[in-house]
């Protein structure tokens, strides 16, 4: 409880209102109750960025509330240090991971109010490469797998155009585009480590089990991966 208490006197020392609360039992699944019947309502955790089996067979509390909650989480990774006395965090851009997906695009309406609220810039990014599928195809050649890589560039860069222009006609001030090649998750994660201040907001499926092991998604290597932070929104 001391150690709450401090906390919150922190925050509210920087003008910040808290509240805190003290329970005994599953951490994880406490903090996803309290925040699920909450309206406009989200989590905010750190993660020591576990991976592989050591991640699989202990988990973590992030862990528990990253495969169960269902508001907005923000992550961020840390790095063992503890913040300097008045230190504080600048956002100065939003960066947005978008596949073309009507999931991918469940963070517009939250993006955009953050951008506006942060005066912060807007990087919409989407990452193109040929899908291993298209290689195992019984005939091609180099030629076609450059146009075919050409053609998913073009239509990536029309989707974001227009994805830009319908966030500006909602009142961002300034959007980007970027358009990437290669694996998406990676391509990502390059491009926030180029862009100082900066905040990934993506969708996710919100994976669990073997399937998140095996499989993993973008939006989970990137929370758990950046030093940047992550902020994680579950589709309605």
């Amino acid at each position: 409880m001391e150690y709450v208490e401090s906390v919150s006197k922190g925050l509210e020392f920087a003008g910040i209102a808290t509240t805190t609360d003290v329970r005994s039992g599953p951490a994880a699944q406490h903090i996803v109750n309290e925040a699920e019947p909450a309206s406009e309502t989200f989590i905010a955790m750190s993660t020591h960025g576990r991976t592989g089996i050591g991640r699989l067979i202990m988990g973590s509390v992030t862990d528990g509330v990253l495969q169960t909650a269902k508001v907005p989480m923000l992550v961020v990774r840390s790095n063992g240090d503890s913040p300097a006395p008045g230190t504080t965090a600048t956002i100065k851009i939003l960066i947005v991971p978008l596949d073309g997906s009507e999931l991918a695009a469940t963070v517009t309406p939250i993006v955009v109010e953050l951008a506006k609220a942060l005066s912060a810039e807007m990087l919409l990014a989407r990452a193109v490469s040929i899908p291993f599928s298209f290689y195992a195809s019984a005939d091609y050649s180099a030629p076609v797998n450059i146009n075919f890589l050409g053609a998913m560039e073009d239509e990536a860069t029309a989707y974001l155009a227009e994805c830009a222009e319908a966030m500006k006609k909602s009142g961002v001030a300034s959007v980007k585009t970027a358009v990437l090649r290669g694996g998406a998750s990676v391509e990502i994660e390059n491009l926030s480590q180029d862009t100082p201040d900066c905040m990934i907001v993506i969708s996710t499926h919100g994976r669990t089990g073997i399937g998140r092991a095996v499989l993993g998604s973008v939006a989970d290597r990137l929370a758990r991966h950046l030093g940047q932070p992550v902020l994680l929104v579950w589709p309605s």
